[in-house]
């Protein structure tokens, strides 16, 4: 399952106050529509069992600007009149057909009814209570006409209560099997094609109430491909008596776990068992899934190399909170760049001798990629944790969360969930885009399941993150010169990626980051515009005729 953000108020103007969250007047659909090179038959199919918002469901489809569709209903034996009325009325438009089944059998087997009955070279998947954008089928065919191919295709959504006012939007991003077997990433509008269908065996009741889940899984353990609309294509009503919605609930011991959960989570140990994943599937991310993996017998022992100048109070935090960590073999590199306090001298003093803490000067000027670059050819550790000097250990098991993963095949490195001092997110990952002033920055709002669940990600923050030495080197280190302080993190991600390596981010290695207390610099403009010289890559979107702006 998925968390959704909250609508902020800018948000919540004419459309977001109406009991319809979707445009109710024509739509330009009419201009390209008639010029598309393919028209194909789109099957959406409805299980239904006793929906008092079908009426509304049933609306929204009819009223599709694209018309080559057919709505298959599958009655699951309702005996709600305004269900039966509902059902009625679109006994009367020639694009549905209407199943019966004589007593219920269950979403999985109402729904492969409807798949049967198909005759679509895709088939969608709609639920009873739910609205479609009148464009929705529009958007997707003219997807498909600028020539995307793929299997499966799926929407951004919304999220509407049960008067059909919009509570919330999600907006999602391309699937990764870390990231779907964290959660169902897919959910609505999701369209498939239907040899596919046929192909994967259709729905498996045994996972019902996480059906759709499981048959996301399926389709990625087979190679399918995923194609993401960034568009809000459907509205998700969220409701007392929906399937899942009591999966939004706290956490809660493992005998009152909801039924859709565990159906999921036996969904995603499934397909950890078709992929020869070992790893085992946990609660303690409910309502999202957390997926353990196995480390070998000996996972080695973590190089944690800690820069500082002064600030020994900073240091003194670090080094008596990380005394919790349950991983017992780590190593201490503390590296002195000119500290000149007598507080800092001596607190030094006081740590010498210590097993696990070695203590080592830089007399350079600073240049955190240096300084770094040099600690790595010292140090023989095959892994290695860089870490902040303003970094408080808030969680025991943060070593572990991240060896899990460093072991992993592909994966290059491994970041941190780091909050701030009131607790506010202030890493969940890092994104980038293709505009020099926002090219790069921190996933810092807790919103959707971006930062909630392990999953890939394009980057992490240098702050605490896990790498091997061996990679590290084979991608020639931090850059000194373009990337001294700021964004060296952000290019090293970047240039791991390109070399094919994976990085993950896991929000169960919890730390407190009190960013850039030790540290100022003045020469981010700079560096971000060097990040974006190197990566953003040779494209007519970067327009020679419009200024430059590097930072904001």
């Amino acid at each position: 399952m998925m968390a959704a953000a909250a609508l902020p108020p800018r948000l919540s103007g004419t459309l977001f106050r109406s009991a319809n969250p979707f445009p109710t007047g024509p739509s330009n659909s009419a201009a390209y529509l008639g010029r598309l090179k393919s028209r194909p038959l789109i099957s959406i199919v409805m299980p239904v069992r006793d929906s008092a918002w079908l009426d509304a469901a049933l609306r929204s489809v009819f009223a599709q600007s694209y018309s080559r569709f057919e709505l298959i209903l599958v009655d699951d034996a309702s005996s709600r009149a305004s269900t039966l009325k509902a059902l009625e009325f679109a006994a009367q438009d020639s694009r549905s057909r209407v199943i019966r089944n004589a007593a219920a059998q269950g979403i999985s087997r109402a729904t492969n009814a409807g798949i049967a009955a198909a005759s679509g070279e895709f088939v969608g998947f709609m639920d009873h209570d739910d609205l479609l954008h009148p464009d929705a089928l529009a958007i997707f065919v003219r997807t498909l006409d600028a020539g995307a191919e793929a299997d499966v295709f799926y929407s951004d959504e919304l999220r509407i209560n049960a008067s059909g006012f919009a509570t919330a939007r999600v907006r999602k991003c391309s699937i990764s099997g870390d990231l779907l077997r964290s959660c169902n990433a897919v959910l609505h509008f999701c369209l498939i094609r239907r040899g596919l269908l046929e192909k994967l065996g259709r729905l498996d009741p045994g996972f019902d109430g996480a059906q759709d889940h499981d048959l996301m899984l399926r389709a990625f353990d087979a190679g399918a491909r995923f194609r993401h609309m960034p568009f809000f294509l459907y509205a998700w009503r969220i409701h007392g008596s929906s399937f899942s919605s009591d999966t939004r609930a706290g956490a809660r011991a493992p005998e009152r776990l909801p039924a859709a959960y565990v159906a999921g989570k036996k969904a995603v140990a499934a397909s950890l068992a078709r992929a020869g994943i070992r790893a085992r599937v946990t609660d303690d991310g409910y309502p999202w899934y957390r997926v353990r993996h196995e480390t070998p017998a000996d996972p080695g022992e973590a190089a944690i190399i800690v820069p500082f100048k002064d600030r020994a109070d900073l240091l003194q935090r670090l080094l008596e909170t990380i005394r919790i960590t349950a991983y017992p073999r780590y190593s201490l590199w503390l590296v002195d760049n000119r500290s000149e306090l007598p507080e800092t001298k001596a607190y030094l003093q006081t740590l010498r001798g210590r097993d696990n803490i070695r203590i080592t000067e830089f007399d350079e000027p600073f240049n955190y990629s240096r300084l770094h670059n040099v600690m790595v050819e010292k140090i023989p550790n095959e892994i290695l944790v860089f870490m902040n000097n303003d970094i408080e250990i808030l969680d025991p098991h943060w070593l572990e969360a991240m060896i899990e993963h460093i072991h992993r095949t592909g994966v290059g490195a491994v970041g941190a969930r780091l909050l701030s001092r009131r607790g506010y997110l202030k890493h969940g990952g890092m994104a980038f885009t293709t505009t020099a002033a926002g090219c790069a920055f921190n996933l810092d709002m807790d919103d959707e399941f971006y930062t909630r669940v392990q999953r890939e990600v394009s980057g992490v923050s240098a702050a605490c993150m896990m790498i091997r030495r061996s990679v590290f080197r084979a991608v020639g280190g931090f850059d000194e010169v373009q990337f001294p302080i700021g964004f060296s993190d952000a290019d090293l991600c970047l240039r791991l990626r390109r070399a094919g390596h994976r990085i993950v981010y896991t929000p169960f290695a919890v730390l407190g980051h009190y960013e850039s207390a030790s540290r100022k610099t003045h020469e981010e403009s700079y560096e971000k515009f060097a990040l974006y010289e190197r990566h953003a890559g040779d494209s007519q979107m970067r327009d020679p005729n419009y200024k430059t702006i590097p930072a904001e």
